[in-house]
């Protein structure tokens, strides 16, 4: 079972269109929560929306608050964040992803995006539930931007679990190429006094990171010990 969480905001068409290319591709069985500002004017659309678990939120979490909101309230062995303007172009992208991941299953696994020939550090990641419980959030508690998925990157560099899968695709339909443009109450998250409060957030931080990293490589060992010990 797969829990895919989805933070969104004023924009339920987005998420009907992610959703079904979810329905399309997916080959495991999974589960969408969509988290949900309790202020948002798009409220009644979303809760129309069949098949989903709509979990509503404070305005007050920003995107990251609601990305480990929707983390605590699943309870699936893989959870994987997707955002409202994604679709999943790839059949079987689920068990692909699922595939990279090595025995112990302390990594983070990305896709590729259509538009990126290059690897991503940050977009769309899959973790374990031994990882999560582990670290014990998604995304560090403070953070109130958009570089929020840093942090994995810098525990999954720690020990060289970063991975990509290259045949796995997931289309990014970026407000900068939407007729709809981005929802003005995001607006004031994409700025460079932002941008430069991300990274210093991070460069202050850092030593969480290291310390949750640890934690995730002594779980590498035991579990490699384990298997040599089978």
């Amino acid at each position: 079972m797969i829990d895919i969480i989805v933070p969104t905001r004023g924009r339920p068409q987005y998420c009907r269109d992610m959703i079904h290319s979810v329905h399309q591709t997916a080959k495991m069985a999974y589960r969408i929560y969509l988290g949900v500002d309790s202020d948002d004017p798009m409220l009644p659309e979303y809760e129309n929306i069949q098949g989903v678990n709509i979990m509503i939120s404070s305005p007050k979490d920003g995107a990251v608050g609601v990305t480990n909101y929707l983390v605590d309230k699943t309870d699936s062995e893989w959870v994987y964040v997707l955002c409202d303007d994604n679709l999943t172009l790839t059949d079987g992208w689920d068990e692909k992803l699922i595939a990279a991941f090595p025995p112990d299953k302390i990594a983070v696994v990305y896709p590729m995006t259509m538009e990126a020939t290059i690897r991503q550090q940050y977009f769309c990641p899959m973790l374990s539930r031994r990882w999560l419980d582990a670290v014990g959030w998604m995304y560090l508690p403070g953070i109130k931007h958009y570089a929020a998925d840093d942090g994995l990157w810098i525990m999954a560099n720690e020990f060289g679990r970063a991975y990509w899968v290259d045949d796995v695709v997931v289309a990014h339909r970026h407000f900068s190429r939407c007729p709809e443009g981005i929802p003005k109450d995001y607006l004031y998250e994409r700025n460079e006094a932002n941008a430069q409060a991300d990274t210093e957030f991070h460069q202050r931080h850092k030593h969480v990171y290291l310390e949750k990293a640890e934690v995730l490589r002594g779980l590498m060992d035991v579990a490699q010990e384990d298997a040599t010990h089978d």
